[in-house]
């Protein structure tokens, strides 16, 4: 596998990005960002950056994700990549007060990225 290397010069967040599962050739990605770094892009060109990866470095096949089915703005950066709603699931999550959260999954294959990326 080739070494990935990005860098980060102020820490507005952070972006998860397990190693890809060879069995089933797909990653998923995950991410946070401080509440002052909303709506600047820095998440969706980083996003952008993860499924260039994906695809064209190490040629998964899939790539995943998912969001509280409240946060639209996370929904919005999973839908500028091209990713599609696979799923939705009631009360997956618990959340440190103690309430449900519904989640809504996403996915993207290699197909479509690279129809949209020619």
């Amino acid at each position: 596998m080739k070494e990935a290397v990005w860098s980060l010069i102020v820490r507005i967040g952070s972006i998860h990005f397990p190693e890809l599962s060879n069995k089933h050739s797909k990653c998923e990605i995950g991410y946070y960002i401080g509440t002052k770094w909303w709506g600047k892009g820095f998440t969706s060109e980083a996003a952008k950056e993860i499924a260039r990866y994906t695809f064209e470095d190490i040629n998964a096949h899939k790539l995943k994700a998912w969001h509280h089915s409240d946060n639209t703005a996370s929904g919005l950066v999973l839908q500028k990549l091209g990713m599609v709603i696979e799923g939705e699931f009631k009360q997956e999550m618990i959340l440190k007060d103690g309430t449900y959260s519904d989640i809504k999954e996403y996915g993207l294959l290699k197909d479509t990225w690279d129809h949209l990326h020619r």
